[in-house]
């Protein structure tokens, strides 16, 4: 489908090694997807990675070992690394399941006792990404044992990589160990083209070069420089007297500023919000089902929005993006419209 294309399409693009990772739920409770995903990630052109989720457990089995046998047998070990470079990237199982979709998340010992071993074997220049289904964070808390497993990588520049919300969050655990939880290339479950934060559904695509790592998030069937969208008062619902920038990506190296009349005024403000652009999608999409949408689909508020109100005679508003690595958007709007 397109989604794979458009990976495909990413991959051919690149320079230089190119791997990609499956942040986990390959198979949606269904072990005879994770054989169709096999057949279908080999047209990217590049190696992917498995990484294993909540959804790819036989659910009748009880253990979490046990619970996991399907998926080794069809995918490999669910906790394993490979060098990139000097690099290295682990891959770990971060869902310690017991039977009847019943799971907890975080290290099972038998995890930390595994990356203890292997992490005599890194390079201690080695910069290190953890491939993991589910988030270190868990709004303000770490998962089970994370701390132990923080004490094992602490020395190297570590950047975690989950799945798991279907939201996108970039984040800092500590001093040099960030966090990207990418939000899901299904958008809300293959129902629409955004996810329930506002988030294009898409992938997030990582190059290093000359020891230094930059990204971008790719949103499917747009090119790379699809990263903010603007909503004009009235259209959105938290704050419908605002001008609204949806920042998906956002972490705070970017910059989002606004200009009324040309006069620069203070920063837009981050506030929680709910996409519009995704209400209407799920919406249509339901109407054309004719049944109601299930709660667990519906807009829920998330962080990377920013709002100003701008004065009643304002006449246009103009709004400037900058990311990390020196890209900037500007959208101008005419207000008297």
């Amino acid at each position: 489908g397109k989604p794979l294309e458009d990976m495909t399409a990413t991959a051919k693009s690149l320079s230089g090694v190119t791997v990609g990772l499956t942040l986990g739920d390959i198979g949606w409770d269904e072990s005879a997807r994770l054989d169709d995903y096999k057949e279908s990630i080999v047209r990217t052109g590049v190696p992917f990675y498995p990484v294993v989720g909540n959804h790819d457990n036989n659910a009748w089995c009880k253990g979490d070992l046990e619970s996991s046998a399907i998926y080794r047998s069809k995918m490999g070990p669910e906790n394993y690394a490979f060098f990139l470079g000097k690099d290295v990237v682990i891959v770990l199982d971060n869902i310690i399941y017991d039977t009847n979709f019943k799971s907890q998340i975080g290290y099972a010992d038998h995890v930390l006792a595994w990356v203890k071993g292997l992490m005599a074997y890194i390079p201690a220049d080695a910069d290190i990404y953890i491939a993991q289904h589910a988030p270190t964070m868990h709004g303000k808390r770490k998962i089970a044992q994370a701390n132990d497993l923080l004490g094992m990588v602490r020395g190297h520049l570590v950047t975690f990589l989950s799945g798991h919300t279907h939201v996108n969050n970039n984040f800092t655990i500590e001093k040099n160990i960030t966090e990207h939880n990418v939000a899901a290339i299904c958008g809300a479950w293959w129902d629409t083209q955004h996810c329930k934060d506002g988030t294009p559904r898409g992938y997030k695509v990582f190059t290093k070069k000359d020891g230094k790592l930059s990204w971008y998030f790719k949103a499917e069937g747009h090119d790379k420089d699809f990263q903010v969208e603007i909503f004009k008062p009235g259209q959105m619902p938290m704050h419908p007297n605002s001008v609204v920038a949806n920042v998906w990506d956002w972490d705070p190296q970017w910059k989002v500023e606004w200009y009324e009349d040309g006069i620069p005024m203070d920063g837009m403000d981050p506030v929680r919000e709910i996409s519009s652009e995704f209400i209407r999608q799920l919406e249509a999409a339901y109407q054309s089902y004719g049944v109601e949408i299930p709660s667990w689909k519906r807009g829920r508020p998330s962080g990377h929005y920013f709002a100003a109100t701008p004065s009643r005679y304002a006449k246009n508003v103009m709004i400037t993006v900058q990311g990390p690595f020196g890209q900037k958007w500007t959208h101008t709007f005419d207000l008297t419209g």
